[in-house]
């Protein structure tokens, strides 16, 4: 995650969406602009984990790399539209104004 400190990703997904004319603020934008930022991270760790586990070195490696690859695309991808609802919530909330006359 800290590679998102260097190369900004959700950005990339932002501009990608904004490139297909969708609007700010819209379930489609936000279906597509998180589409780069999850392809970027799982197919890093989709290439540790499998490396990990099967060694990076072994002649199935690519062969596992693909069967776990789109298995865990779909999981990151709806789990990354959850995470990001509940963190603007989140974030919503500790922003207001702690007294409510300011």
């Amino acid at each position: 995650m800290l590679i998102s400190l260097l190369l900004p990703v959700k950005m990339m997904g932002d501009a990608f969406a904004g490139k297909l004319g969708l609007k700010h603020d819209t379930l489609p934008f936000g279906l597509i602009s998180n589409l780069v930022p999850t392809l970027f991270y799982n197919t890093g760790a989709t290439l540790i984990l499998v490396g990990v586990n099967v060694g990076f070195g072994a002649p199935y490696y690519w062969n596992a790399f693909w069967a776990d690859f789109f298995v865990m695309f779909v999981v990151s991808y709806v789990l990354s539209l959850i995470a990001e609802r509940i963190g603007m919530i989140v974030a919503k909330k500790a922003c207001q104004p702690l007294h409510p006359h300011l």
